[in-house]
């Protein structure tokens, strides 16, 4: 019987004929630029903040079918210990079983499958998702200005919220890094990946031989945030306003330009642009900030 069915697997691709350009080692690239990148902690060898995202093919989907596809987030090893690096997993794990019958659980991501690979006498977690689309950043391209429209904008938002109102209301989970880098669009024909897939082997893309931070992307961050207070559900809706706004008007509300910050931290501008456009923060704000001394 398992001969039987292996023989209506899919089988591996052999490697393609068409060899890869290797860049130069010394040449930085994308995230190698930031002071924090070191290749070792990443698997395989690559780029990447936390982790890295492969698009990969299902071989144990029948050949009787189209080919399955799947986005394998790979996490990197440079956490302080292994219990950080479960946490994600955990927290994920959480989310894909915690309501499946909510209707804002179809606007998240969910967990398909997740194992671990070793490299270097170390171990990476990796989590299989279903593979999306491009992200939000990414469509405001397709429009005039580089905005997307209210009319188009509208729907998002609603969808967007009703994932938030999944992960507050049933997972109690805050999502602390919303931004059109990280909202995908579903993907709506599957053949596409085939094609990226089929792609990379006839044009391979260029290639090299070789712990605790704030929640948010800055520009996004909540003041709570910046001033080092305790935080909730509610810096979700805060980053969830500044992204629609850069996504209608083509800025942030808060934008600072590196130039401009003078001898201040991110967050120090960050606020002080928040202020210029609200007003200083209430007193009770500052008060639960343990950065506020510094800052005021």
């Amino acid at each position: 019987m398992y001969l039987g069915r292996k023989k209506i697997q899919s089988i591996p691709w052999k490697p393609s004929p068409n060899p890869a350009k290797i860049l130069p080692t010394a040449d930085l690239v994308e995230e190698e630029h930031t002071s924090h990148y070191k290749p070792q902690h990443f698997y395989p060898i690559g780029w990447g903040t936390s982790s890295t995202v492969w698009l990969a093919r299902d071989l144990h989907h029948s050949i009787c079918f189209p080919p399955r596809y799947v986005a394998i987030k790979v996490k990197a090893n440079n956490y302080a210990s292994q219990e950080s690096t479960e946490k994600e997993l955990r927290i994920t794990e959480h989310i894909s079983k915690a309501n499946p019958q909510h209707l804002g659980r179809n606007f998240v991501a969910t967990l398909v499958d997740s194992f671990r690979v070793t490299s270097r006498g170390s171990t990476h977690i990796c989590m299989v998702f279903d593979a999306l689309c491009e992200p939000l950043w990414m469509m405001k391209h397709h429009y005039e200005g580089n905005t997307i429209p209210l009319n188009v904008l509208k729907p998002v938002s609603k969808l967007v919220l009703e994932g938030l109102r999944y992960l507050h209301t049933e997972c109690h989970v805050i999502h602390t890094d919303l931004k059109s880098d990280n909202i995908l669009l579903a993907l709506r024909n599957s053949s596409t990946l085939e094609m990226v897939a089929l792609d990379e082997m006839n044009n391979p893309s260029p290639r090299k031989q070789v712990g605790c931070h704030p929640i948010q992307p800055e520009g996004y961050r909540a003041p709570e945030v910046c001033l080092g207070g305790e935080w909730s559900y509610s810096v979700d809706i805060w980053n969830l306003r500044v992204m629609l706004w850069d996504l209608f008007y083509g800025r942030g509300p808060f934008d600072t330009p590196p130039d401009s910050r003078g001898s201040g931290s991110a967050d120090e501008a960050h606020l002080g642009q928040i202020i210029s456009l609200l007003g200083p923060p209430q007193p009770d704000l500052l008060g639960r900030g343990n950065r506020n001394i510094s800052v005021f």
